[in-house]
């Protein structure tokens, strides 16, 4: 494609008769080459603004997975802390209703806190309303009375002939029917 002045262009094809498709006149190719100019900075220009708004999206992006993690890490500690506390309120729950049955089988007061320790709890069920099963219960504190008497009061009573005289040999009066004087000078003796 040639470009001419639009003085000789015009001369040469009036003085040759014949018109060249290929030529174009000086101002129109100035306007298309203005008008392409244009459109190439425009085009850019838009391309800047595309660029620049999925640079903001993606930022956007990152700042809502950052806050989505967030939020998750948060819930998941709050959940955390629930359960731990809802563990503690079992333990204490547990723990008390061990002690209550526990001293409804004689145990001793001193020894509460041990049978709460040594017991072994596994068979006894707790729901979700932290009910615990009254039978099982009372069937482990049975069996630990029998396999860990010492735990317990002994409701059992002492042998007659095991009382002894000032001498050391059996009395025929038991400690029950014995004055308080009597039972002071039993204890001199024992001195």
């Amino acid at each position: 494609m040639s470009v001419e002045n639009p003085s000789v262009s015009d001369q040469s094809s009036v003085a040759s008769g014949e018109t060249n498709q290929d030529t174009v006149k000086y101002e129109t190719y100035r306007k298309v080459l203005s008008e392409a100019k244009s459109t190439k900075a425009k085009l850019a220009e838009y391309e800047a603004r595309e660029s620049e708004r999925e640079q903001a999206i993606l930022a956007e992006q990152g700042k809502y997975k950052e806050a989505l993690d967030n939020s998750v890490k948060k819930q998941n500690e709050f959940k955390a802390a629930l359960e731990a506390k809802d563990k503690a309120f079992a333990k204490k729950v547990f723990t008390k209703e061990i002690e209550a049955v526990a001293l409804t089988f004689g145990a001793r007061k001193e020894a509460l806190e041990d049978i709460v320790k040594v017991g072994d709890w596994s068979g006894v069920e707790i729901d979700e309303n932290f009910s615990i099963n009254q039978e099982q219960l009372k069937a482990s504190i049975s069996n630990l009375s029998k396999s860990k008497p010492f735990y317990f009061i002994s409701n059992a009573v002492a042998p007659r002939d095991v009382n002894t005289s000032q001498s050391g040999a059996p009395s025929s009066k038991s400690v029950n029917d014995m004055t308080v004087d009597e039972i002071k000078a039993q204890l001199r003796n024992l001195k």
